[in-house]
């Protein structure tokens, strides 16, 4: 009951706020702007309904934040749980410019312009506002390039031992290929605006991003003192917004160049230290494979010749002497790009087949006999035709059984339904997807 009171406590809050939010940026401005100005040579009610109307913005965003981050400033926190700056200059121009609009609409709306909605708009403005959201979008396809990379541990350890204690990390972070990655959203810290993405300089200051959070402060403070006094000396009526300038334009372009062209860059030359890790990782693989090779053999040993899993046990045996020799072949010549994605594909094959070598070589894993290669090999076709991650291999592996389980709950039947006996149960299963 606690804690159910607790949650209607805070959900009550919760709605309080985004009612106040609300109330700032829509109702306030609305009714500062009915205030008359008189004879005043500066537009009092104008410049508070502005103010009002950011601070309600701005009390959106943080309260949208901690309504689905569980952070108050979780909007500007990416999926990395590190506050972006591309996120930040973003939202930051987005609630400027719409504030904004907003109050010259309804200014001009309550004092009866003759165009209220015509209000001329720098070109410069939306250029300015395209990088921005180019910037956005094209971060995270930027990044993918090094996630095919893999990080050094020593590099990893390096950055953890920085990062924690300075920190006060609640989770050691982790790695996706040479990005670094924070276990959890409340270790999103502001620092992470100028410290590297890299996990050999997520620890130090990167100018580059140094450089781009300098010039949107100049760029948004900049241009927001020109917006108050445009809209505290334009007269009754605001036809323009104030031009963005050259100057400004292009210091963001550069800005947003140097900040793209630092995704790009690692900051150490990791060409030695992937390649080494690739022939050691695909090694490793081929040894595993070569384990994997003679514990099939010995139970096909172990088995008459009349039992049906020695044709599933003979196909595993020729999976296993592939994967040996093709680890072994990798491991002495690693492929162009340092890349990790065969590898990792032997890695996931060498354990899905170990986990079925265990349900077929045990005894108390059959009601019956085992299922033939080519029942379990259609099986996998037309569980892969309907875009499940199965490999037609037929041995009926561990990614098998779990994507027959999830295609069973989409139909609605109950696997207890289908015969025990694993011979039969594929042999129904067949004829169950056939339908």
């Amino acid at each position: 009951m606690a804690n159910l009171h607790s949650t209607s406590s805070t959900q009550a809050s919760v709605l309080a706020l985004r009612t106040l939010a609300i109330l700032a940026a829509l109702v306030v401005p609305v009714l500062c702007l009915q205030a008359s100005r008189g004879n005043a040579s500066f537009d009092w009610p104008r410049l508070a309904a502005w103010a009002s109307c950011l601070i309600g913005c701005v009390a959106l965003v943080a309260v949208a934040g901690k309504e689905v981050r569980g952070r108050t400033w979780g909007a500007l926190v990416d999926e990395r749980n590190r506050y972006s700056l591309s996120r930040l200059q973003m939202c930051a121009w987005a609630v400027l410019v719409v504030a904004t609009l907003y109050v010259v609409f309804i200014a001009n709306l309550i004092r009866a312009a003759q165009n209220p909605m015509d209000i001329k708009v720098d070109v410069n403005l939306f250029a300015l506002m395209g990088i921005s959201i180019t910037s956005l979008v094209a971060s995270p396809t930027v990044l993918n390039r090094k996630a095919d990379q893999a990080a050094s541990a020593n590099e990893l350890e390096k950055t953890r031992d920085s990062l924690v204690p300075s920190q006060n990390l609640r989770v050691e972070p982790t790695t996706n290929g040479r990005i670094l990655v924070k276990g959890d959203v409340r270790d999103a810290r502001i620092a992470d605006l100028i410290r590297g993405e890299d996990v050999g300089n997520a620890a130090v200051i990167d100018i580059s991003r140094s450089q781009m959070l300098m010039i949107t402060a100049l760029c948004i403070i900049t241009y927001a003192a020109n917006l108050g006094d445009a809209l505290g000396r334009a007269g009754e009526h605001l036809a323009a917004l104030p031009d963005i300038g050259q100057t400004l334009l292009l210091l963001t372009l550069v800005s947003h160049g140097g900040y793209i062209a630092g995704k790009l860059v690692s900051p150490t030359n990791t060409t030695d230290v992937t390649t080494e890790e690739l022939r050691s990782r695909a090694h490793a693989v081929s040894q595993q494979a070569v384990v994997l090779v003679g514990e099939v053999k010995d139970s096909i040993a172990r088995l008459p010749l009349t039992d049906a899993r020695r044709q599933s046990l003979e196909r595993m045996l020729m999976l296993g002497q592939s994967l040996a020799s093709d680890a072994a072949a990798l491991a002495c010549q690693p492929p162009s790009g340092n890349n990790f994605g065969p590898v990792s594909a032997m890695e996931g094959r060498v354990e899905a087949a170990r986990a079925s070598l265990k349900s077929i070589a045990s005894p108390s894993a059959y009601v019956g006999s085992a299922p033939s290669a080519e029942t379990v090999g259609k099986v996998q076709g037309m569980l892969a035709s309907e875009g499940k991650s199965v490999r037609v291999t037929g041995i009926p592996d561990v990614e098998t059984e779990r994507a027959i389980d999830v295609w069973l709950a989409a139909k609605g039947v109950a696997r207890s339904n289908l015969h025990p006996d694993r011979m039969r149960f594929y042999e129904e299963l067949a004829q169950l997807m056939l339908r």
